[in-house]
């Protein structure tokens, strides 16, 4: 992708770019607490998938960067929790049984596990939806601190199931 297919969006694009390089120095840094949201928005046909794209470029570049992308869909969004597994399935798949529940440590492998398409409900399991949320807020936690820096690109946000901006 070149910068004349993403014509007068430098400005965007800096401050992604930047927003990534603050992240990964901080990291680099020891500094944790560090966060930030960017969030584009704009008719179909702006170019914000496009400027998404190029982050996950620039993120590429980060060898010390985790990057996981999802993207809601019109026909998805009554899926519940499909952003979500998006986001994580492909880093959890590479991990063994093991390896995932130690991430999610114990008790938080039974609540976000089926949320995140690993596993079935437990018979009877009671339904706990602030406790799948802490769960999965686990995760993220966990791939932050385990995996360095850690960046969360949601395309076509307006399109996601509940259950997963929940």
């Amino acid at each position: 992708m070149t910068d004349r297919e993403l014509y007068e969006r430098d400005e965007a694009t800096g401050q992604a770019e930047q927003a990534l390089q603050d992240l990964c120095e901080g990291a680099r840094s020891g500094l944790t607490g560090l966060g930030s949201l960017l969030l584009y928005s704009g008719s179909a046909g702006q170019g914000k998938t496009s400027l998404l794209a190029r982050l996950r470029q620039a993120a590429a570049r980060e060898r010390d960067c985790t990057v996981l992308y999802s993207r809601g869909g019109e026909q998805q969004r009554n899926v519940p929790f499909n952003i979500v597994r998006q986001l994580f399935q492909p880093v959890l798949a590479k991990r063994s049984t093991e390896g995932r529940q130690e991430l999610l440590d114990g008790s938080n492998y039974d609540l976000a596990a089926p949320a995140l398409g690993l596993a079935v409900p437990a018979p009877g399991a009671a339904n706990d939806p602030q406790g799948v949320q802490d769960a999965l807020n686990w995760v993220v936690t966990q791939l932050a601190v385990r995996e360095g820096p850690l960046l969360l690109i949601i395309d076509d946000l307006h399109w996601a199931d509940a259950e997963s901006l929940a």
